[in-house]
């Protein structure tokens, strides 16, 4: 459901070009290991196919990891959201492009990091819900 056979298929193109890119699959692991693996990774890819990120990809950006997920057309964050946008026809391209720019991959993390400071803090969230409850 997630696209991970697009994910290896573009994994094994850039390596038959000469990239010594590993992989690590989190999959069916607990949180803390989860987190363990994610404080590891240079990039994360969450999804390629359903349009939205989740909370995978929420728990790299807290970790200022740049993250690779298509976004569909409806995105209310528009350009705010730092995830770097990818499907399966692009994602090689990307993740090619993140290998080899270090700073860009430092300057996606920071945003992302102030993104979920912003949009996924729970203490912010419940302030925008009280704000918009009237009693």
């Amino acid at each position: 459901m997630k696209g991970t056979r697009h994910l290896l298929a573009a994994v094994e193109r850039l390596r038959d070009h000469g990239f010594p890119i590993r992989l690590d699959l989190v999959e069916g692991v607990p949180r803390e290991e989860v987190l363990r693996r994610l404080r590891a990774a240079d990039v994360v890819v969450d999804q390629l196919q359903i349009g939205w990120y989740g909370g995978f990809a929420v728990e790299a950006m807290a970790l200022a990891k740049p993250v690779l997920c298509h976004i569909g057309e409806q995105n209310p964050f528009d350009t705010e959201l730092p995830i770097v946008r990818s499907d399966p026809a692009t994602l090689a391209a990307r993740l090619r492009e993140l290998i080899d720019d270090r700073e860009r991959r430092r300057r996606i993390g920071a945003a992302s990091r102030l993104f979920v400071e912003r949009h996924h803090d729970p203490r912010a969230i419940a302030r925008e819900v009280l704000a918009g409850v009237t009693w």
